[in-house]
């Protein structure tokens, strides 16, 4: 048998894992992961594409 949710409830883990996520791209954010992620899809494109 499948539970059906009432509208507006969500079991913990849900929410803590949602929460787990969001805090976790912010320390990326900050940490500078972001623009290392980016400066390197760049060098990857442009290596496709024949230009790097």
């Amino acid at each position: 048998m499948v539970k059906k949710l009432k509208a507006g409830k969500f079991p913990v883990a849900t929410v803590a894992l949602i929460l787990l996520g969001v805090v976790l791209v912010i320390a990326g954010i900050i940490s500078g992961d972001c623009r290392l992620l980016y400066m390197k899809a760049v060098f990857v494109c442009m290596e496709c594409a024949g230009i790097g």
